[in-house]
């Protein structure tokens, strides 16, 4: 049996790689064959326990299970309802842009430690080297709004002016403006949209007032509510 990574050969008889991992043909004997020599990569679904040739493929998040070590322990997963999932309920599933994959990540404020699983990176968070908790990656210019449940920086101080997912966003009603000293374009300071109002002591925003009374309602309002009290009074 071949080992995972090892050169295989792919013949009609069927390859003889590990569980979980499948012969690659990469070159093959002729256009009109089947048969040829590959290697020994783990088969849709499964992924590389150690990312060592000699480490066995495992199921990753979601794939079907039956016990704990059919699932990548690696990355905090055990079997759980009869699935790969993240074991521990402090634990959330994101897809990783990097490879494509779900990895499980620790929310804000969570204990984490080089040991642990990541901080969610795609929230802005970080492990904290103070007190070994998730916290906004910069502290000193960002915020962490419980609503949105991720870090946004706060008003007046830098964002990236390209406002992805990642990165110094701006918050919801704000936006990153560019100014003189931008860094080559990258960056900008976070502002207001300008129909709402800043408030830069607790970094929010917040949208014209509705409560204020509008005198043109006001006036139609009065005169309805009198033509209506002048009929009642009428019947009495």
């Amino acid at each position: 049996m071949y080992k995972f990574g090892e050169p295989c050969f792919h013949s009609r008889k069927g390859p003889f790689c590990p569980e979980g991992s499948s012969c690659q043909r990469g070159f093959p004997i002729s256009p009109s064959s089947i048969e040829g020599t590959g290697n020994c990569v783990c088969s849709e679904g499964y992924e590389n326990l150690g990312g060592e040739p000699n480490s066995p493929c495992v199921k990753s998040y979601g794939m079907q299970c039956d016990s704990s070590p059919e699932c990548n322990v690696n990355k905090h997963l055990e079997c759980r309802s009869g699935k790969c999932q993240c074991n521990s309920n402090l634990l959330t599933p994101i897809n990783d842009l990097n490879t494509n994959k779900i990895v499980c990540v620790l929310n804000y404020n969570e204990t984490c430690s080089l040991n642990s699983p990541l901080c969610n990176y795609q929230a802005d968070f970080m492990c904290s080297v103070e007190d070994e908790r998730c916290r906004c990656a910069f502290p000193n210019v960002q915020f962490y709004s419980q609503f949105d449940q991720r870090c946004f920086s706060r008003l007046g101080t830098k964002c990236h002016l390209n406002q992805t997912e990642f990165g110094l966003r701006c918050q919801n009603n704000a936006k990153c403006v560019a100014t003189i000293d931008n860094n080559a374009g990258m960056y900008g300071i976070c502002r207001c949209l300008p129909e709402f109002t800043e408030h830069f002591t607790n970094s929010s925003c917040t949208p014209p007032s509705s409560s204020s009374p509008n005198p043109g309602k006001l006036s139609k309002y009065n005169l309805l509510l009198s033509t209506l009290l002048l009929f009642i009074y009428s019947k009495i």
